[in-house]
């Protein structure tokens, strides 16, 4: 490397950290800010770890230096102590954090276990230490052997676009420059290589790929084929962040969502294109997981898209059922996904209607409530207590029950009546009806009351079939 590349290296640390760090430089902090770097002792690490020492003083940051061990070799625990030390003699802040075990066992191999550990570890001191920022020394090489390893997927857009050169509060400053070009920066700035033994260990595909593959890719397409590969990444994540703007910006408004029941309308999305229709339902699918299915793997977010395509814009009610206990059911550009609950049982007393100033009756995920109408007030749901008597109760339709709402010609099954009103067949085994005193249906979700109670003297009750959990915009951070 050049005396020129080596400050090239510098001044785009220096770029990247002004950028990041803007707003809070700007609004005159009350403290320092704190910028750490994970530090595994090699030459990569070393080497950003020594440009941010260098640079804090001149930018008013503290140094931060963060090691992690991960117990996966014997003599790792010394190795990570040692890192500390030369730092400390330096004068930087050093911290040996430890990985959790239990973590590690998690992970889909020992690899992706050790990465969810490391990452889980360096947000902790993130939070407990203050810290600004955290900056990973990911190069070039890192950025090749990530897209070659996706190409094997089956991956999209973003799985090409390789790894972010900052997420949140990490960032990585190195990933345009080549890991040799960082091992003779280590060895120029004289700085102690403390080697990871299983950066050799063939049994991990990337050690692999960096012992066979990667020298023979060189002899192919020739020196720099790295950069290369490390610019196409850059250019597809370009073009995904733009498209995932655009994306969003559909998105915005057009979701509600609980813990358990989200409600997507986007019906002019029909006239999108088919590509654009499924890239904004793959982004819906996957923010609103973390929410509905916490423990479904993200990255088969993939397999679901299909069915939940052909479900939102089906032109007739279409259900399908997903993983872990969620249905989705649609038409028309409208998607609703829920985990069904199990209705109560008929005979609970909590169910009964006390004609109290307002009442509310638990039905599973939902709630029936019956408020007094003023007076004078029209409300086509609305039921006259003096022709319905008490106590009013919910229960679960019998088998063919029928029922006449307002202004109907004649009475029908009620679960034909709710297959009108475009309720899922799947919503129809779990929907309540509520009875008066005398066990005769006056009121059904989706429907208006019966006709048997139109009229009447005295006051009348607005009904509502609401989620007790309620909706809310589903939010774009």
């Amino acid at each position: 490397m050049s005396e020129m590349k080596t400050s090239d290296v510098k001044e785009r640390l220096d770029l990247l950290l002004k950028e990041s760090l803007e707003g809070a430089l700007s609004s005159a902090p009350p403290h320092t800010l704190r910028v750490a770097v994970a530090c595994s002792g090699g030459a990569d690490s070393m080497a950003l770890t020594d440009a941010l020492a260098r640079l804090a003083p001149k930018r008013g940051l503290e140094a931060v230096m963060l090691t992690v061990s991960h117990g996966l070799y014997e003599g790792a625990e010394e190795v990570a102590e040692g890192v500390c030390a030369y730092w400390r003699s330096r004068g930087v802040e050093s911290h040996h954090l430890s990985a959790c075990a239990e973590l590690i066992e998690q992970g889909r191999g020992v690899e992706e276990g050790a990465r969810r550990a490391r990452y889980a570890a360096l947000e902790e001191a993130r939070r407990s230490l203050k810290l600004s920022l955290i900056l990973l020394a990911h190069h070039a090489d890192d950025q090749a052997e990530t897209l070659l390893m996706r190409l094997q997927g089956p991956t999209g857009a973003r799985g090409l676009a390789g790894i972010p050169e900052q997420r949140g509060q990490l960032l990585r400053p190195w990933l345009f420059v080549e890991g040799k070009h960082l091992k003779t920066l280590a060895s120029r700035q004289g700085l102690p290589v403390f080697e990871d033994p299983t950066n050799t260990d063939e049994r991990f595909v990337r050690n692999r790929l960096r012992s066979y593959a990667s020298p023979a890719l060189e002899r192919v397409f020739g020196e720099g084929w790295v950069s290369r590969a490390q610019q196409s990444a850059a250019q597809v994540r370009e073009h995904v962040e733009g498209a995932q703007w655009l994306i969003v910006e559909q998105l915005r408004g057009r979701a509600l969502i609980n813990h358990h029941r989200l409600e997507f309308t986007w019906t002019e999305g029909l006239s999108a294109p088919i590509s654009t229709q499924r890239l904004v339902l793959l982004e819906l699918w996957r923010r609103v997981l973390p929410r509905l299915a916490p423990q479904l793997d993200p990255r088969r977010v993939q397999e679901h898209l299909t069915p939940l395509w052909e479900t939102w814009g089906s032109a007739q009610l279409t259900q399908r059922q997903l993983p872990y206990g969620l249905w989705a059911w649609g038409r028309g550009g409208r998607l609703i996904i829920d985990r069904l609950y199990t209705p109560p049982r008929a005979d609970d007393p909590s169910l009964l209607f006390d004609a109290g100033p307002r009442c509310v009756l638990a039905w599973g995920d939902w709630a029936l409530t019956l408020t007094p109408t003023a007076e004078g007030e029209r409300d086509p749901h609305s039921i006259p207590l003096s022709r319905a008597p008490l106590p009013w109760r919910l229960r679960a339709p019998k088998e063919g029950e029928r029922f006449q709402p307002l202004g109907a010609p004649g009475s029908k099954p009620l679960r034909q009546l709710w297959g009108a009103a475009r309720r899922a067949p799947v919503e129809r085994e779990r929907l309540p009806v509520l009875v008066d005193g005398e066990d005769v249906p006056i009121w059904a979700p989706s429907l208006r009351p019966s006709e048997q109670v139109r009229g009447g003297a005295g006051p009348r009750w607005s009904v509502r079939f609401v989620l007790l959990d309620p909706l809310e915009v589903l939010g774009f951070s």
